[in-house]
């Protein structure tokens, strides 16, 4: 069974009480006649093993999704799935962060600057056909130098503008502090990101990838 099609394949109940982690992956391999890989060595330095038990309780989840909360159930945080090479590999997310990926993400729609749409300005003043006993003879009525619809604002600051440059530096700070902000170079890590002619550069593991622009089947 092809592997992307297994894990986004409904399952109408998945119920486990106190069940051994492997009888528990077995079922899933059962259900969806996937190809699964356990990584038990790597799974057993994080202190889980085969027997350790799992508690679920799902209606009408994805398998992606059911799958996900039983490994959050057998150790949290620890524990992650993927696939590769149609096959569906569990294994430790420390182990899983080895093999680092490098994705083009374009962003040049998101870093787009839209203006603040400055209205212009209403103003009655002097504007009621020369009833001050000034400016009878200017069209306008008053002083003459402001129409009743004037855009012009002298004593307004120019709004402080940001370059696209800029834009692409907040936009990388953005996701190094929402998605695995220790993974990163800059905090210590070893994933990396920049900006390069409209698009993000984005090397990481599969965890941050996802996490950006879904799974990498």
């Amino acid at each position: 069974s092809d592997a992307k099609s297994a894990l986004n394949r409904r399952l109408p109940s998945v119920k486990f009480q106190e069940v051994a982690l492997m009888d528990a992956l077995d079922f899933f391999r059962d259900a969806t006649d996937a190809n699964f890989v356990v990584d038990w060595k790597s799974l057993e330095l994080v202190g889980v093993s085969k027997e350790t038990p799992v508690s679920l309780q799902l209606n009408y989840v994805s398998t992606r999704v059911a799958l996900k909360s039983l490994l959050e159930a057998a150790a949290p945080g620890l524990l992650t799935a993927y696939i590769d090479e149609n096959v569906i590999h569990v294994t430790t997310t420390a182990r899983a962060d080895e093999k680092m990926f490098t994705r083009i993400y374009p962003v040049q729609d998101l870093l787009v600057e839209i203006p603040d749409f400055q209205g212009p300005s209403l103003s009655l003043t002097d504007n009621q056909g020369g009833q001050s006993g000034r400016g009878n003879n200017n069209r306008n009525g008053g002083n003459g130098n402001r129409g009743l619809f004037d855009n012009t604002n002298n004593d307004r600051d120019e709004e402080k503008t940001t370059t696209r440059a800029e834009r692409a530096e907040a936009l990388i700070q953005l996701i190094k502090e929402t998605i695995r902000p220790d993974i990163w170079d800059s905090n210590g890590g070893k994933a990396k990101i920049r900006y390069f002619n409209g698009t993000l550069v984005v090397t990481a593991p599969r965890s941050v990838q996802e996490a950006i622009g879904g799974p990498i089947d």
